[in-house]
């Protein structure tokens, strides 16, 4: 069995991997389905989807076994990911790489094994669908390929997983945005507010309220038909009614509303109506801006211009009106053929740049368009797919033969399976690959011959992400509407004989058999105006057949089913070659959007200007020569002055006070002339006080490519400044306590990598907290210790609090360490893990110092009542297991009362002292000696044959005892009684057992002491 060195770009397969969020998740009918599916289809006995992770492969899906995970080393699939192909190994026990592996020298006894690689959204290899037999076997072509379409279905499930999750994210995203709308609508420098449809305040900021002088509770119990002034709410209501009827999508107009005081103030109004998804009025949302000094000034400069302008006004109508119609003419011809131009560009770059590869072949096959993508996705460059064939290039050889075949039958019958459908199948690339694929192929005659065109898409890029497709389906359904041309004809007799789609699209409805004078209100014709029915005579197709050429007339489309159209009829009559008149045909083009658009793009200034001039940054726009040809009011109250002021002059001009902070831009100023973006932050004096500031100047490019000025957006970032100066103190307060508090303190996150560590571990450990930041733990403390808290670790991701105690070698010496792991919880889920580690290893000595006093003697040293019942339990327990013998013996001093009354008490605690120090010698190590308390004492043996053998011990005790004790500087004559049971059984208790011996002892002293008794205890 080898071991392979990692993979060159492994964390960034893992960050793939774990980014899915299918690791670890329950069992799935969706995948479950596949592996059944591959057992039954192999006839194997095990069939797997594997995912590889760092240190194991996890099994999602699994056929014939019950293990969830196997070690990674050990892994055949981490062979097959290595190479990103599919891994056939037919005899494990043949091949050097497996021969020795514990997957086939033990159970489940692998002799063939087969993977083909499974790849996330992004393309990385993050595991296999395998199966597995007992006896080796071969894999032919045919059943590689079956497995591989069985791994593109998994690979589909994956992708579905990655885009439920991304989705979530998503969501997530947008409560974020939520509430930052939330803190911009509360803090806007003009009035905002949400107005029910009948007129209602739904919500108000606090902008609106001060402008109006109302309390928010007071104005959103009112209306805005109450707070207007009456001679402009007829306006107001008509242009109200407007958005609701969906004439128009916004307004602005410029009214007067009644303050609470009862004051008329002039302000700026700009409504935009809110549908709901199902495009129903919802509310409306008004924004309002103070423009009553403005509009003081205005109505006193109008007054200056009238009698001006009324002069000036007649002088000029007359030439006006002439020349209005030429120029509207001369204008509308030039945009048009600029459009037409534009959208021919605009197709050819759309096809170059498409994201689907197109391919296009004459009526034999050969390739004769091959786009960038084309390149990209099959690897043949553009000169070198020119020319091949098709079926040869690009179709697997098992579809070849089905492929020609629908070829040859678009080509006899015009129709085949292949044609003008969405097709899923596999296409063949420059290594002879094959990639899963989408083919939407079509045909279509130019000059009379037939050519065909293919859009290839990889479905494995498009299962990534479903707005993506969904883009690009929008994209080519532009593309398309933008070529469509209606094409009417009829025949002499005014019958009609070809109605194309496009035709039928724009009138709602297909060909009729009408008279022409029926036709205007059939198929609803007007004039552009949209009122005036069009004649018999000015329908273009009538007048195509009178004889005349017809070319771009305006007319109008007014269809119960969809949007009125205008659209731009040209035609002319046909006649046969002997000039006998065959009908007339016009082809028409929709011209509805432009219209729509010049309207769309008035309106689109007007909301761009409302929107720069509301934004709470400096928007500015400055020409070559270095002078403002834009500057919205809040840039120009930085500087003191008005935008009125500043547009046409100097940047210089505006800091003709403050010339040293010109000469701090003048640099980015030359840099975003010479065609650079630069961005930088500075500061700046702002009345009273200086604050900071971001700015980013953006080139302009002329239509040459050329820089032609630059845009400048600054933003007011003092608030931010100051928050970072502020959290920059805190994090430095918290560093100073943490670093000098003796407990480890650490911080990982959820892949265990460190991102902070205190002091405590350079001063304990000898590791300095900067290196740590950014490893991970199994590098910076051991594999070993890692082992030791690897269990905590994974408890904790889970989300709970662990708490635990472990022994760590600090300095050369063994220390004890109290551990808590605290999970940091985000969203639901585990983000990180705080460590917090204290040395205990002096409270442990203690801990253990306690035990042993509370279980010993102080006067002999010898084990006490509480440590004897300890070990009295256990030397029973050990008697019930091994059925060896056991004997108890109880003893006292004979008569050590008279001892303590003539010598004194310290005499008699020597006389214990010795006492006990006699026992000891008198028994063996095995044996356990005890103080009960006073001269009462006792002793445990263990393991012997028989009664003899504890009556041999017992007079051994009384041998030891009977030699003098020195008290008092005199020898003393000392004896003692022993009480003994024996029991050859465990059948019996401790108290029973412990009432024999003390009966025992009771026989010797009623005797006369001085000798011992044995009693056999029987359970």
């Amino acid at each position: 069995m080898d071991s392979h060195p990692p993979a060159l770009h492994e964390e960034i397969r893992l960050a793939s991997l774990h980014a899915i969020g299918i690791l670890d998740t329950l069992p799935e009918e969706r995948f479950d389905r596949i592996t059944r599916l591959a057992q039954r289809v192999f006839g194997v006995p095990i069939a797997l989807v594997s995912l590889v992770d760092r240190s194991r492969q996890w099994f999602k899906s699994r056929c014939g076994i019950t293990e969830t995970e196997t070690p990674r080393a050990i892994a055949f699939c981490d062979h097959a990911i290595r190479h990103e192909t599919m891994l056939v190994v037919p005899d494990a026990c043949g091949d050097a790489r497996f021969l020795d592996n514990p997957l086939v020298t033990g159970a489940p006894g692998i002799r063939f094994y087969a993977g083909q690689v499974l790849k996330s959204p992004d393309g990385q290899a993050i595991g296999t669908l395998c199966i597995i037999d007992t006896r080796p076997r071969e894999m032919s072509a045919e059943d590689q390929a079956c497995l591989r379409d069985l791994a593109g279905l998994v690979e589909a499930e994956i992708a579905q997983t990655a885009l439920a999750r991304a989705s979530v994210q998503s969501r997530h995203a947008l409560r974020q945005a939520n509430d930052a709308f939330r803190a911009t609508f509360e803090q806007a420098a003009v009035g905002i507010a949400h107005v029910a449809l009948d007129g209602s305040f739904l919500r108000v900021n606090q902008a609106l309220c001060d402008l109006l002088s109302y309390p928010a509770d007071e104005l959103m119990a009112t209306t805005f038909q109450h707070v207007t002034f009456p001679p402009d709410l007829e306006k107001d209501l008509a242009l109200t009614e407007a958005l609701l009827s969906g004439q128009q999508r916004t307004f602005s107009m410029e009214k007067r509303y009644i303050t609470r005081q009862g004051a008329v103030i002039w302000i700026n109004l700009t409504v935009s109506l809110l549908r709901d998804s199902d495009g129903l009025p919802h509310y409306f949302v008004s924004v309002i801006e103070d423009i009553q000094e403005k509009k003081l000034a205005e109505l006193a400069l109008q007054q200056l211009n009238a009698d001006l302008e009324e002069r000036i006004a007649e002088r000029t109508r007359a030439l006006e009106e002439s020349n209005r119609s030429l120029q509207a003419e001369v204008e509308r011809r030039m945009r048009s053929e600029l459009r037409l131009k534009a959208s021919e560009e605009h197709f050819r770059t759309i096809i170059e740049s498409a994201n689907d590869a197109f391919v296009a072949t004459d009526a034999n096959g050969t390739i004769t368009g091959w786009n960038h993508t084309a390149e990209r996705m099959f690897g043949w460059r553009r000169e070198e797919a020119i020319g091949k064939r098709l079926t040869s290039t690009l179709i697997p050889l098992k579809l070849q033969a089905a492929f020609e075949q629908g070829m040859r039958d678009i080509l006899a019958t015009g129709d085949s399976p292949y044609l003008n459908r969405q097709l899923e199948m596999r296409a063949r690339t420059k290594s002879g690959t094959e990639v899963p694929v989408e083919m939407m192929l079509t045909a279509y005659r130019i000059d009379g011959a037939v050519l065909f065109g293919a859009f290839i898409r990889d479905i494995t890029e498009r299962r990534q992400t479903a707005r993506k497709m969904e883009e690009k389906e929008r994209l080519l359904d532009a593309v398309l509407d933008t070529i469509d041309v209606g094409v009417v004809a009829c025949n002499a007799e005014g019958r009609l004989t070809v109605f194309n789609r496009a035709a039928r699209d724009f009138h709602g409805l297909g060909p009729q058999d009408l008279p022409p004078d029926k036709w205007a209100l059939e198929y609803r014709l007007y004039q552009p105006d949209g009122r005036t029915r069009l004649r018999t005579g000015d329908i273009p197709l009538v007048r195509a057949m009178n004889g005349e050429t017809v070319h771009d007339q305006e007319m109008l489309i007014a269809s119960d089913k969809q949007p009125a159209r205008v659209l731009l009829a040209s035609g002319k009559a046909m006649a046969d070659s002997g000039g006998k008149k065959l009908g007339a045909v016009v082809a028409m083009k929709d011209i509805s959007a432009v219209k729509q658009s010049e309207r769309r793009s008035i309106e689109s200034e007007l909301r761009l200007r409302a929107i720069t001039e509301n934004l709470p940054v400096m928007i500015a726009q400055v020409d070559r020569d270095g002078n403002f040809v834009y500057i919205n009011e809040r840039g120009a109250r930085h500087y003191g002055s008005t935008s009125e002021n500043l547009t046409g002059k100097p940047v210089s001009h505006a800091h003709e006070r403050r010339f040293a902070e010109f000469e701090i831009v003048r640099p980015y100023m030359e840099r975003a002339m010479a065609g650079e973006r630069v961005s930088f932050e500075g500061e700046m004096q702002l009345r009273s006080a200086r604050a900071h500031y971001h700015a980013t100047y953006l080139p302009r490019l002329d239509a040459a490519g050329h820089p032609d000025g630059f845009y400048a957006i600054g933003i007011d970032i003092t608030a931010r400044k100051n928050s970072e100066l502020s959290q920059a103190e805190s994090e430095a307060r918290l560093r100073t306590i943490a670093d000098n508090l003796p407990v480890y303190i650490a911080y990982v996150d959820s892949d265990l990598v460190y991102r902070f560590a205190n002091a405590t571990y350079h001063e304990w450990l000898g590791i300095s907290p900067a290196d740590m930041i950014g490893k991970p733990v199994v590098q910076v403390i051991g594999t070993d210790a890692f082992e030791e808290r690897k269990g905590y670790f994974l408890e904790c991701l889970a989300g709970r609090e662990v708490r635990f105690d472990i022994d760590m070698n600090i300095n050369g010496d063994t220390r004890s360490l109290q551990s808590a792991y605290i999970p940091q919880m985000h969203d639901g889920r585990v983000a990180g893990i705080y460590i917090l580690s204290t040395d205990i290893t002096t409270l442990k000595q203690q801990e253990r110092q306690l035990q042993m006093q509370a279980r010993a003697d102080s006067l002999t040293g010898l084990p006490n009542r509480r440590a004897f019942e300890e070990r009295f339990g256990d030397a029973l327990a050990r008697t019930s297991r091994t059925g060896a013998g056991l004997a108890l013996l109880y003893l006292d001093v004979d008569h050590f009362k008279a001892i303590n009354d003539t010598f004194g008490h310290a005499a008699g605690d020597l006389v214990l002292k010795e006492f006990a120090q006699r026992l000891r010698m008198a028994t063996r190590s095995t044996d356990t000696v005890a103080r009960l308390g006073g001269d009462e004492f006792t002793v445990i043996l263990e393991g012997i044959g028989g009664q003899e053998e504890a009556a041999g011990v017992a007079q051994k005790i009384l041998e030891a005892i009977a030699r003098p004790f020195m008290v008092e500087d005199r020898m003393h004559a000392v004896s003692t009684s022993i009480g003994v049971t024996f029991t050859g059984s465990g059948g019996i208790g401790m108290k029973a057992l412990s009432l024999k011996a003390d009966e025992a002892l009771y026989e010797v002293k009623r005797a006369g002491r001085g000798h011992y008794h044995v009693i056999v205890a029987h359970s």
